[in-house]
């Protein structure tokens, strides 16, 4: 494997947001993983490409061994302080510290309080599911429209892996919606812990929604009465990206 290489050439994206940032990042991972050299180049946008950087996304994919030239180079004091940059968290733990750090200059404690919550639950959902410590988490908000958007990844094993001997899925979307079941696990045994279950119905109480991919189905719970939308990928996802929008009743110091 030390001769193969794969290059992600970013030129066509327009726009970059917490998931794509955090996908991209656990795809890069996993051939970093297996010693796959890996190329990342910039958007040709300008907006795309500062976003990205503001997200610190060339700085965390260089940490992971991969070669991210060409991104522009962002002075840390142009850093919105309503973003929560990607970074990787190890185990639920490592997750919950991050989280503190989310919401610190809006005065919604609790839509704040909400998304530490649902950040904290899907980093143990990382460590149940995937098989592996590591995951990758970013953040937004976005003040014009009082919402929160984040995200977060990992490249593990997917859903119908973890719950295979357990619960045999039939396929990712059956798996999906295991996984989103309260009390289930890869083990078999019910657990403490809340889990996505948890996730959707904070996002949903505060009028906002949660998107989970996993495999080649991705599906979109906005409404705990109603059946979540799916539908396929048109790539195989490794492991799992799970996307959430919260909205908050104020912009940025409240405005």
């Amino acid at each position: 494997m030390d001769n193969e290489s794969v290059v992600f050439d970013l030129s066509w994206v327009t726009f970059i947001d917490p998931a794509f940032a955090v996908s991209l990042t656990s795809r890069v991972a996993l051939f970093c993983e297996f010693g796959i050299s890996v190329v990342v180049l910039p958007p040709a946008t300008s907006d795309a490409a500062v976003y990205a950087s503001r997200l610190q996304l060339p700085e965390m994919l260089g940490r992971l061994g991969s070669d991210a030239r060409g991104f522009p180079t962002i002075s840390s004091n142009h850093i919105p302080e309503r973003i929560l940059e990607l970074q990787d968290f190890r185990g639920p733990e490592g997750l919950e510290a991050l989280a503190e750090q989310v919401g610190l200059h809006v005065r919604d404690e609790a839509a704040t309080d909400g998304l530490r919550d649902c950040l904290f639950e899907a980093g143990q959902n990382v460590y149940q599911h995937s098989g592996k410590n590591q995951g990758f988490v970013a953040a937004q908000f976005y003040p014009k429209v009082g919402r929160y958007r984040f995200a977060i990844a990992d490249s593990g094993m997917g859903y119908r892996a973890s719950l295979a001997a357990a619960h045999s899925p039939s396929d990712d979307a059956e798996a999906i919606d295991l996984a989103m079941t309260k009390g289930i696990s890869g083990t078999g045994k019910e657990t403490r812990g809340l889990g996505l279950s948890e996730v959707r119905h904070i996002v949903t109480s505060h009028g906002g929604w949660v998107s989970v991919t996993s495999g080649t189905v991705t599906k979109t719970f906005n409404d705990p009465e109603e059946k979540p939308a799916s539908h396929r990928v048109g790539d195989y996802v490794p492991g799992t990206v799970l996307e959430g929008c919260i909205r908050s009743r104020y912009g940025i110091h409240g405005r």
